[in-house]
């Protein structure tokens, strides 16, 4: 990916920045609803803790993909692969954080619909707090396939990363490198579907009129 996008320089960098930009606003977006409980959200330090992690680890992780696409591989390979290992991590971070915070959430929610069944409101509540669980299954099966596929990706591309680039690759490292490509394409993907997770998540905003805010304890995740 990160040859394909050093000959399409034109492209890659707008690409990333635009990813980068809106990814890093959606998240402090999302903060400021739950903040504001215009989506489901809460006081409580532990959970607000993972959604501003989130943020700060997703910034970072944005700032290193525009390295990424403005250092290229052949010109500046080693301030690439050091971008590409800080976005790997950092995003990574921010997407478990974002993980844990919605599944907290929507347990959090849906027990405060079965403590007060006296409430007009419970169904919505309960309906709300079943939407979050599900974001978070969502979010939960991408994420571990996407670190599955990242773990693959990084084990097949070492075998062959020493390989000079004078001279074709051999048939084993060829193979070797297709796999990996392989992978690499497939959490591009992956990514690309966690974000859309976002819009289960912001679509109360929108929906519903209500403020929203969770009191309950959660236990586990």
């Amino acid at each position: 990916m990160s040859q394909v996008g050093s000959f399409h320089e034109n492209l890659f960098i707008p690409g990333c920045t635009f990813t980068a930009v809106f990814y890093s606003a959606t998240l402090l977006l999302e903060r400021w609803l739950r903040h504001t409980h215009r989506i489901p959200g809460s006081s409580r330090p532990d959970i607000v803790r993972y959604g501003v992690f989130s943020c700060v680890f997703g910034f970072f992780g944005g700032s290193a993909l525009l390295l990424i696409s403005i250092c290229d591989v052949y010109r500046h390979a080693a301030a690439h692969w050091a971008s590409t290992l800080v976005f790997v991590l950092c995003m990574a971070a921010s997407s478990i954080c974002q993980t844990i915070q919605v599944r907290r959430l929507g347990s959090l929610l849906s027990q405060d619909a079965d403590a007060d069944h006296s409430k007009s409101d419970e169904g919505s509540h309960d309906g709300h707090g079943q939407g979050l669980k599900r974001s978070g299954r969502i979010k939960l099966v991408i994420l571990v396939i996407a670190l599955a596929c990242t773990l693959s990706f990084a084990v097949l591309f070492g075998v062959c990363f020493t390989e000079p680039n004078t001279r074709a690759p051999s048939l084993r490292c060829n193979r070797v490198e297709s796999a990996s490509a392989t992978f690499e394409w497939i959490v591009a993907f992956l990514f690309d579907l966690f974000l859309c997770t976002f819009i289960l998540d912001l679509a109360p905003a929108v929906t519903r009129r209500v403020s929203f805010e969770c009191s309950g304890t959660v236990d586990g995740l």
